[in-house]
């Protein structure tokens, strides 16, 4: 039997410290404190011996409310935690209001319809890749079962009296009722009687369980059964007699629980009260968000008004300045060219990127919270999730490769002015230009995102499957492998050259380069976190654990965001901001006062 869910800390203030634990820690488990209980020496869940009793108290209730809408769509694949966190205003349906079945409880369990090779009855058969199928099992089972209504009781009775053996016996209803029941409400609801036997105190039971037959439809489910059609002893004995009383929840069963059935706040939860449930899905998937919003939607304007701004106007008031650029040079086709290369500089390409890359990740986070309500669940179905946050890692590699060139040329340019003073040259309009080098390595690079971002509207229009995310995982990997952890020694060795030799006049090269190898680390960290997801991506979102599933999208928003907040701190020019927002602006102030005088 598989092993133990685990539960992590809340979502890490520092993602060096996550990278450092997570592992260690995503094993912890989060236990209910429970009173001692007396186990004889065969712990098999048997051991219940008061079975009639807990049969014939079967806790019963009006209302079992079933939720509609799952809007995170992490079903289990390599774990069998079953995490669902529905829309704030979703549909609901009670399990007990059964006003158009066919069948009754006893013809539609106990009446056989399947006969193997050898023509012997084995029971009803369910076909559960069927939808139709699932939603009907897990509306009758409920409500056969936990419903309070005559039928429910005859049925039981019809139970009780072996006449539905081959299906549903006492025993096997009993069993499930023992785990469910702890599975829901923790190993509190276990005691000692007199005869120092375990028995279940249905007064300490807050949360009912519900039977959830989209479980058996579950990759986890088919590759453990390997069937898609089961007979319902098939189904229970594939559950009931694998856990012992000594094991505490939540436990390998397709079971959800209506939480706190007795109050107005009752909900749908894989378990009620555990670390998930209240806090770890609720933040990733609804909190997070909002802040992510925010935080992205900063980042752009600031990244207009701080950078683009300043620098455009500066491209600007520099273009009618230079000679080629008069009215009389003016030449048509070869006019705009000019233009185009002179506004498109290397120095004015990284904070476009970025602002790209800002935009798209406030727009994933910003679809991300209208899922949350019930009138995007149509959209939210047919949405490719992440789609936003891979175009927004996608520019923030075209970013980061021109930022780099950029730092390139800027070291070029001091090596050139270097020797320009030496042979006292005066060539500053050719030395300005991006080197060959420089330039090609620039192309390279982009013509190698635009290639892998056809290839992955290819394979997604082939295909709509998470393939195109492990194409996009793979090609980041291979870049970060190759230009970042280069660039990084690279980048490392001429620090270690500008420190040796640092002056008034390289202190601005020396400074560009620290900051541009502490980007480079954090893209290191992404290239863990990248490696991660791309792992996730090709053998289930949960491979790595449900805390790594469920907190994959904000680890890798936060790098987005430390990315983008440091290359425009690097960016930043404090001579274009003061030529446009001081001096432009006094400008305009006196000459304001020069006409109303």
């Amino acid at each position: 039997m598989i092993s133990k869910l685990g539960y992590t800390t809340p979502f890490p203030l520092s993602i060096i410290i996550f990278l450092t634990f997570f592992f260690i820690i995503n094993h912890l488990q989060l236990t209910i404190q429970q009173s001692d209980i007396y186990i004889n020496n065969n712990d098999s869940i048997i051991l219940l011996n008061n079975s009639d009793n807990l049969f014939n108290n079967i806790l019963k209730t009006n209302e079992l409310i079933y939720t509609l809408q799952d809007v995170i769509n992490i079903p289990p694949i390599n774990q069998f935690y079953y995490a669902i966190l529905p829309s704030f205003d979703s549909p609901t349906i009670n399990l007990c209001h059964f006003s158009n079945k066919s069948l009754s409880c006893f013809d539609y369990f106990c009446k056989n319809n399947y006969y193997n090779e050898n023509n012997n009855s084995i029971g009803t058969l369910f076909n559960f890749e069927n939808e139709t199928i699932r939603n009907e099992f897990r509306y009758y089972f409920n409500y056969c079962i936990f419903c309070n209504n005559s039928e429910s009781k005859e049925f039981l009775d019809k139970i009780n009296n072996l006449q539905c053996e081959e299906n549903l016996s006492k025993n096997i209803i009993n069993n499930f009722l023992i785990n469910s029941y702890r599975h829901c409400n923790g190993n509190d609801i276990l005691n000692n009687n007199y005869n120092n036997n375990s028995i279940i105190n249905l007064n300490n039971i807050k949360h009912l369980p519900i039977l959830e037959s989209n479980f058996f439809n579950t990759i986890y489910f088919t590759r453990k059964i390997k069937k898609t059609k089961f007979t319902i002893k098939e189904i229970m004995n594939t559950y009931q007699f694998t856990i012992s009383l000594n094991e505490n929840p939540p436990f390998d069963i397709p079971i959800m629980c209506f939480c706190e059935y007795q109050l107005e706040k009752s909900y749908l939860s894989f378990q009620c009260h555990d670390y998930n449930s209240d806090f770890q899905l609720i933040t990733c998937y609804r909190v997070l968000p909002f802040f992510f919003v925010i935080f992205f939607l900063i980042i752009f304007i600031l990244n207009f008004i701080l950078i683009i701004i300043p620098k455009y106007y500066e491209r600007f008031y520099s273009l009618k300045k230079l000679p080629e650029f008069t009215i009389e040079k003016v030449n048509g086709l070869k006019f705009f060219i000019k233009i185009i290369k002179h506004f498109s500089e290397i120095n004015s390409q990284p904070c476009i990127w970025f602002a790209f890359g800002s935009f798209f990740g406030f727009l994933e986070n910003l679809i991300r919270i209208f899922f949350n309500f019930s009138f995007s669940y149509e959209s939210y179905k047919n949405y490719f999730p992440g789609i936003f946050r891979g175009l927004s890692a996608m520019t923030i590699v075209c970013g980061y490769s021109s930022l780099v060139v950029l730092w390139s040329h800027v070291i070029d340019l001091s090596n050139r002015r270097g020797k320009e003073t030496n042979n006292n040259n005066s060539t500053a309009n050719n030395s300005n230009r991006l080197s060959k080098f420089n330039l090609i390595i620039l192309i390279i690079l982009y013509f190698l995102v635009l290639l892998f971002f056809i290839i992955t509207l290819i394979i997604f229009a082939a295909t709509k499957q998470m393939i195109s995310w492990i194409v996009v995982c793979v090609g980041i990997l291979i870049y970060l492998i190759t230009f970042v952890f280069g660039f990084g020694f690279y980048g490392i060795k001429i620090l270690i050259t500008l420190r040796s030799v640092k002056n008034d006049k390289n202190i601005y090269e020396y400074k560009f380069t620290k900051f541009i190898l502490a980007e480079t680390v954090i893209f290191i960290i992404g290239w863990i976190i990248t490696l991660l997801s791309c792992i996730t991506y090709a053998f289930g979102h949960d491979i790595m654990g449900i805390a790594f599933a469920i907190n994959r999208n904000a680890f890798l928003d936060t790098i987005i965001l430390i990315i983008i907040g440091l290359s425009l701190y690097i960016m930043f020019n404090r001579n274009y901001f003061k030529k446009f927002y001081v001096e432009k602006w006094n400008c305009c102030t006196t000459t304001s006062k020069e006409e109303d005088k």
